[in-house]
C-alpha cells in the first residue's frame, strides 16, 4: 500500500510540475514543440488519472482526466471522464479490481 501511495504521489507531483512549467515558462511550446508538449501533458495527466482511479481516488482521477482531455482530446479519455461522472462507483470498482490483478 505504501509503495502504491508513493507512486501515485510521485505521479501527481510530476504532473503538477509539468503543468506549472507549461503555464509559467513563456517559450516552452517553442522549445519543445507544441504538439509534443500537448501529447506529453495529456499522457502525464492520463497516467496520473489512471493511478488515482486504481487507488480509489475518483476526485483526483476525474481532475486529471479533465486536464488530459484539455491537452489531448482523445476519445478514450472523454469516455472514462463521462463514466466517472455518471457511474463513479462502478468505475472505481473496475479500476480497483484491475489494479489487484
Amino acid at each position: 500500500d505504501n509503495l502504491t501511495h508513493n507512486t501515485v504521489s510521485g505521479e501527481i507531483h510530476s504532473a503538477r510540475a509539468l503543468l506549472k512549467a507549461a503555464e509559467n515558462v513563456p517559450d516552452i511550446e517553442m522549445l519543445i514543440g507544441k504538439s509534443a508538449l500537448h501529447r506529453r501533458l495529456s499522457q502525464v495527466c492520463f497516467d496520473t488519472a489512471y493511478l488515482s482511479l486504481t487507488n480509489g481516488d475518483l476526485d483526483t482521477g476525474r481532475h486529471y482526466l479533465k486536464k488530459a482531455w484539455h491537452w489531448g482530446r482523445k476519445p478514450k479519455t472523454l469516455l472514462i471522464l463521462v463514466a466517472t461522472k455518471y457511474f463513479g462507483a462502478l468505475v472505481g470498482k473496475y479500476y480497483s479490481r484491475k489494479a489487484s490483478e
